[in-house]
């Protein structure tokens, strides 16, 4: 008698819905730093002796490769809407388990060279608010993603921003995310303002939310908890939790959402330094 297939699958392990980072195409090695690398089966062996790999090549029917390291999925889904003072760009977040950061680079001419002298930001999260620029100029971007090797991808095609008007004029839009744009100072020490955008979604006034998280997930601190309406707000957080007591130092999360729908949420980085 064979087992199915079912039976012989241990479903209290393995990364089943990681990004599997295969080598691309129709070659199904795994390149280096794959989730799926020795995250199979621990009583199977690879023909290495090593923890089984998830994937066609792992377990003692598979074989024994280099495992090759790999820049970045080139970023894609860059656009740009124009809200107030501001031009916000989001696109799509690499999945890779490596991933660090982005390159942005803008220039006012098209057809521009990414270079050290045009590089406006390495944010980590996939949009960014672009506040330094004049009305009367065009401007164009394009973007990079970077691993934790430093390996850059190539960069992605040019996104134009044509300004014909100004917020308040036709062709200029509200807020399409709601976000953290930013806090200052970043590391901070005594405190630090949090920047975020109500996005035009739902019934306005909006209910926001925004706690604060450490690095193990658990809440310490509840900042906003009411309805606000579209357009930029600050908060300042004194690096303290609900009690009052002062936090260590360490790497937190401000976490916004609207409505408490989590598909209307986003989070941002803090660190603490004492």
């Amino acid at each position: 008698m064979v087992d199915s297939p079912s039976s012989q699958v241990d479903t209290s392990f393995g990364l089943l819905h990681e990004y599997p980072m295969y080598m691309g195409g129709d070659d199904y090695h795994l390149q280096a730093f794959s989730p799926l690398i020795d995250a199979g089966d621990p009583a199977i062996l690879d023909v290495d002796g090593t923890r089984s790999d998830i994937g066609c090549y792992g377990g003692p029917g598979g074989e024994s490769y280099i495992y090759i390291d790999l820049p970045p999925n080139i970023p894609d889904s860059l656009s740009a809407s124009v809200v107030a003072d501001s031009i916000i760009l989001v696109w799509r977040f690499n999945p890779e388990a490596d991933f660090s950061r982005y390159q942005l680079h803008r220039d006012t001419l098209s057809g521009f060279t990414p270079n050290v002298f045009n590089m406006i930001a390495e944010p980590d999260t996939s949009f960014y608010i672009d506040l330094d620029w004049e009305p009367g100029h065009n401007y164009y971007y394009r973007i990079a993603a970077v691993d934790n090797q430093d390996n850059i991808s190539d960069y992605s095609e040019e996104l134009a921003v044509i300004l014909t008007s100004i917020w308040g004029q036709p062709g200029v839009e509200r807020p399409d995310i709601t976000a953290i744009t930013g806090n200052y100072p970043n590391p901070f020490n005594s405190q630090t303002t949090i920047v975020y955008y109500v996005a035009n979604i739902g019934p306005i006034p909006a209910r926001i939310n925004i706690d604060i998280y450490d690095i193990m997930g658990r809440k310490v601190r509840k900042l906003v908890d009411e309805k606000k309406e579209v357009g930029q707000h600050t908060i300042t957080w004194d690096g303290r939790d609900d009690a009052g007591n002062d936090l260590p130092t360490g790497v937190y999360f401000a976490r916004i959402s609207q409505w408490g729908e989590p598909r209307l949420s986003s989070k941002r980085k803090l660190v603490l330094l004492r």
